[in-house]
């Protein structure tokens, strides 16, 4: 039986680095795409990604 989406915890989600809204839920490495709210470019590398000083993922 598949599982639901709801249900599956090992997905992260994702959101816009410049406008910080919801971009969509999901498992990838690498990310190139344009945020379909502010039409910016957003560019995540898995392997390159560091925190900040308030513990935050950036690009």
């Amino acid at each position: 039986m598949p599982t639901r989406i709801q249900d599956d915890y090992t997905l992260k989600s994702f959101n816009c680095p410049h406008c910080n809204r919801f971009l969509f839920n999901g498992n990838v490495q690498k990310l190139k795409m344009v945020c379909h709210h502010c039409n910016r470019m957003i560019t995540v590398d898995e392997g390159h990604r560091q925190k900040d000083s308030k513990g935050n993922l950036t690009t």
